[in-house]
């Protein structure tokens, strides 16, 4: 999923979950849908939900762990492609 995370005046600054580096410049026709709420496990949550506001806060702010985070799984991937089956 990306999150518009800013706006600037060539457009939406946009990251998603599994990125390290902000897009910028996404003019308002690139966008598709917007997510106004979700239901996890049952529970239905509005996208202005404080917690999920918070939990997104961290996430963005996160790059370093994400980074670190998407490289230790791919390594992981990588070495499981090499074992044999």
């Amino acid at each position: 999923a990306h999150r518009i995370i800013g706006k600037n005046d060539n457009g939406f600054i946009m990251m998603g979950d599994f990125q390290t580096r902000r897009e910028e410049g996404i003019s308002p026709s690139s966008i598709k849908a917007v997510v106004v709420g979700f239901i996890k496990k049952g529970r239905e949550f509005s996208a202005d939900n404080k917690w999920y506001l918070c939990y997104m806060r961290f996430w963005m702010k996160s790059k370093f762990i994400r980074k670190c985070y998407i490289f230790g799984v791919s390594k992981i991937i990588a070495l499981k492609r090499r074992l044999p089956k």
